[in-house]
């Protein structure tokens, strides 16, 4: 599989079979993934077995939780998240390792590529095989019975190279966005900054504000405490939830999680005329209010 032809059409395909999957290269066979590999939960272990540092990684369903002293497996294995929101998240250990009982272990039956099958696996999206209950748990016996395309193991390694070589560079590109962003946010900090306590003329005579943080300001800037400069200084509350007397269309309600540095035009929540009345913590705040979180 060279880069040249990497997407290029296979010269015949056959149906799968499998309503998800559609068609698949003519020499390609598929399989139940329980005829496979055997999937298997791990052993459960106490908290406090766990360490920051130890000998042996612990995995469970969302991957590494700290190290051991002791170990479950010795190998190259995929694990799939079995409870949880993340359930059905796929993951990698290798040499000897816990698996925990919220981890999947999926042990070959027959003889495939490690990363081959875990990135598979991957996008299946095995969340939609869940249990729907306050934990949401991951049905293995349903997931054993998907079907799955399997092409031999050349091609395996192949996709599992191809994989590697195509993921290192998207995720290297994802850091340098990640430090470009960061770089950016700091400028955006210290231009922020500096206007608001140094002013817009460079030239300008400065004076020491008293202030350690604060440093100089501009010669004719007055420094105050914030309550002069504020008519009201106040915060809100939560009506209780077990009512829902409270919560209505009337009175657009703010969060801490609607903060975000932005004007907030409009809220997720709302609350009643009578819950305003209710309770004197509830304010009505003017429009152009700097609001800052607290929590």
């Amino acid at each position: 599989m060279s880069k040249t032809n990497q997407f290029h059409p296979y010269p015949r395909y056959k149906p799968s079979g499998v309503e998800w999957l559609g068609d698949v290269p003519e020499h390609w066979e598929v399989w139940k993934l329980g005829h496979l590999a055997l999937l298997k939960s791990g052993e459960g272990i106490n908290y406090e077995r766990i360490e920051q540092d130890g000998p042996y990684a612990v995995y469970g369903g969302n991957g590494l939780r700290g190290y051991a002293d002791n170990f479950t497996h010795n190998g190259k294995y995929v694990l799939i998240g079995r409870q949880g929101a993340l359930c059905g998240n796929i993951n990698y250990a290798e040499g000897k390792f816990w698996a925990s009982e919220h981890a999947v272990v999926v042990n070959p039956l027959k003889r495939w590529d490690v990363r081959w099958m875990g990135e598979l696996l991957r996008s299946m999206e095995l969340n939609q095989y869940s249990i729907s209950a306050a934990q949401p748990g991951l049905s293995v016996g349903r997931v054993s019975a998907l079907r799955l395309p399997v092409p031999p193991s050349g091609e395996q390694q192949a996709i599992a190279r191809f994989l590697d070589e195509e993921t290192k560079k998207i995720d290297d590109l994802i850091e340098a966005k990640r430090e470009l962003l960061a770089l950016l946010k700091e400028k955006r900090q210290a231009v922020i900054t500096h206007a608001v306590t140094k002013g817009l003329d460079p030239d300008a005579h400065l004076k020491s504000s008293g202030i350690d943080w604060l440093g100089d300001v501009p010669e004719h800037w007055e420094v105050w405490k914030l309550g002069q400069a504020c008519r009201d200084i106040g915060s809100g509350t939560t009506p209780p939830t077990d009512s829902e007397r409270w919560y209505g269309e009337e009175i657009c309600w703010v969060t801490t999680g609607e903060l975000r540095e932005r004007p907030i035009a409009e809220t997720a929540k709302k609350l009643t005329a009578e819950a305003l009345e209710s309770f004197s913590a509830l304010k009505i705040f003017p429009a152009g209010s700097v609001v800052i979180a607290m929590y």
